[in-house]
């Protein structure tokens, strides 16, 4: 959000009176906000291709608006949410619509859920058009995941107000950041609600997208060449030189290629993969970029590894295709997997047939614990997959997903890997030969879901508790995590925050400080009294090293938007506060979008996001 020092006491009146606060026009944004929308959306001649779901390219300001289409397709009937069958009635349903705005096209959830119709009340359009905007296509919290997911499938009344000058209809920007998340399914669920009439740019943009993303090259190309003279910039010339090239049309796409040079386009690793594709050898990659749709189509067909970097950039929705990408090397189709599994883009099996396409020696999977630890590669992880996947002692199967736990934690996989080795953990029975692996097998299922699991482990440990002191401490540890998660329903006992203090591993007293500081305030902000006692060693502890903080703005505008119930706005403000790295986010930030969370009505969502943190800290 924009904050500007003029508008401070303004805000301050906001946090107090949502509607008074805004004007319907977004009186606050001004000019600024339409010169911030231009400015971050309109490529100049030599920009790069944005990368998927990246801000759509505008016509000029003042533009005409998108027709609203005279009939709505009628939705396929037996679709769930993720486009997967509908199991019951209880399954979300993807509503029946009329003649209606696109913008409003979206599914509907279960009686009860606060993604309804009023979604976006009381939220002018132009700041629900940046928002939407701004919304990270990579995010590493599961929970915030599911919700912007919730947010941009949802149908809702379309916010009243004017959009920024020359924005794209919110249907296309919803289903773009959908594309760039990496959940197809949604952004198929949600692009076949919209009408063939609505045939501008953007929705055909998303499409051709989609269609290259889901390994659906020819239909991608079709279109682009029905479009390319309607449609004459970057992006589509783009597309077309890289489907020319991969067709072996090497006229064509020379020709495409320099006509891009002439327009300012100087991404020399796009110039060298046309190339590649042609025939060509020995040309870097090194100054490729984030791998765009159209990259992706050139990759494929010159069969070259993805610089490390490149992945680093790339949407989850890209990362996903290059995993699952027949033609690409296995160690880059391997990287990407993870990454993708690390923002939800890959599910849990698809990862699993990836790290089982490995061909590995013997030898090099029965020492497999052994390589990883000089070894932090995809490679060795997949290595780790193989053996535990093959072991059938209980005992030395907890050992090889504890080294591939370890593997996981230093490559910011924890998550993604403990939904992977679920189903090998909820083989492995509670017995008092593993305790040693309690603590991991409970955190683990936790964080995946998996309660019932979770709680055989924790019974072990509370059978033992009292006997042996290890067991004792790993209670002490577990029971704020099963806390924060909803799963102890027992009278909050400040003694027991004592008791988890003092079983943490022995760590300098400021960074215990620090992690108190984050557990006690997560279990504040979902509605436990924390003493002021509890506070005391962690102010005498406290660090005086700089600790990061988040944009007071957003989270001023955060709390406001939550005590107004304006959702919509809640939701997106939530999950850009937090963004891809949640460690990074700080305790203040952390804190403040769990409390947000829990007061409009997502009480779920902030324990699972409360919980994710903890584990992430050490919990």
């Amino acid at each position: 959000m924009i904050d500007s020092g003029a508008d401070a006491g303004a805000r301050d009146g906001g946090a107090r009176d949502g509607r008074a606060r805004r004007a319907p026009s977004g009186r606050w944004l001004g000019g600024a906000l339409a010169a911030l929308w231009l400015g971050t959306l309109i490529p100049s001649a030599g920009a790069q291709q944005a990368p998927i779901g990246a801000p759509l390219r505008l016509g000029p300001p003042g533009s005409t608006a998108l027709p609203v289409p005279d009939r709505v397709l009628p939705p396929p009937s037996g679709i769930a949410i993720d486009g997967s069958p509908k199991p019951g009635a209880d399954s979300v349903e993807i509503a029946p619509l009329g003649a209606i705005d696109p913008d409003m096209l979206g599914t509907s959830g279960p009686a009860g859920d606060p993604f309804t119709q009023e979604l976006w009340r009381r939220t002018p359009r132009d700041v629900a058009t940046v928002l939407l905007q701004r919304l990270p296509g990579a995010i590493g919290s599961a929970a915030l995941r599911d919700l912007q997911r919730r947010l941009l499938t949802a149908q809702a009344k379309p916010p009243e107000g004017n959009p920024p000058p020359g924005a794209p209809p919110l249907i296309a920007l919803r289903a773009a950041k959908l594309v760039e998340m990496g959940d197809s399914d949604g952004a198929d669920a949600l692009l076949r609600l919209v009408s063939a009439k609505l045939d501008e740019e953007p929705i055909l943009r998303v499409r051709v997208e989609q269609a290259i993303l889901a390994d659906k090259r020819d239909e991608a190309c079709a279109e682009v060449t029905r479009q390319i003279a309607r449609f004459p910039n970057v992006f589509w010339q783009q597309v077309q030189v890289a489907c020319q090239a991969a067709a072996g049309q090497d006229g064509p796409a020379g020709l495409g290629a320099q006509l891009l040079r002439e327009q300012g386009f100087d991404n020399i690793g796009f110039f060298n993969l046309v190339e590649l594709a042609n025939g060509g050898r020995n040309l870097p990659l090194d100054k490729l970029g984030a791998v765009t749709p159209a990259a992706l189509i050139l990759l494929r067909a010159a069969k070259r590894d993805v610089p490390a970097d490149s992945l680093a950039a790339s949407a989850p929705g890209v990362l996903r295709a290059i995993a699952l990408a027949p033609e690409l090397p296995l160690p880059t189709r391997l990287a990407a997997g993870e990454r993708a599994a690390g923002f939800g883009a890959l599910a849990p099996a698809a990862l699993s047939q990836l790290y089982l396409s490995l061909e590995a020696p013997p030898a090099d999977i029965a020492n497999a614990a052994a390589l990883a630890k000089s070894d932090k590669t995809a490679r060795a992880r997949a290595l780790l997959f193989h053996a535990a996947r093959d072991q059938g002692n209980p005992v030395t199967r907890a050992d090889l997903v504890r080294a591939a736990f370890d593997s996981a934690r230093a490559a910011g996989l924890y998550a993604p890997t403990a939904a992977l080795y679920r189903p090998m953990i909820e083989e492995i029975p509670p017995t008092a030969d593993l305790m040693s692996f309690a603590g991991e097998a409970t955190r683990a299922l936790l964080i995946a879901g998996a309660t019932d699991g979770a709680r055989r482990w924790y019974d072990l440990v509370r059978s033992r508790a009292g006997v042996e002191a290890d067991a004792t401490k790993l209670q002490a540890q577990l029971w704020t995590l099963f806390r924060l998660a909803g799963l102890d329903d027992s009278t909050f006992e400040p003694v027991r925050l004592l008791a988890w203090y003092d079983a943490q591993s022995a760590r300098p007293a400021a960074a215990l400080a620090d992690r108190a500081t984050l557990v006690f305030g997560l279990l504040g902000a979902l509605g436990d009294k924390v003493p002021s006692g509890a506070w005391l060693p962690l102010l005498v502890n406290a660090a005086d090293a700089p600790r990061p903080v988040p944009g007071t703005g957003p989270l001023l505008e955060l709390g406001a938007a939550a005590a107004d119930s304006r959702i919509g706005e809640a939701v997106a403000l939530a999950v850009t506060t937090i963004g891809r790295d949640p460690a990074a986010a700080g305790t203040l930030a952390c804190t403040d979008v769990t409390a947000a969370l829990r007061s409009i009505s997502l009480a779920p969502a902030a324990r699972r996001f409360a919980l994710e943190i903890a584990i992430a800290a050490g919990g």
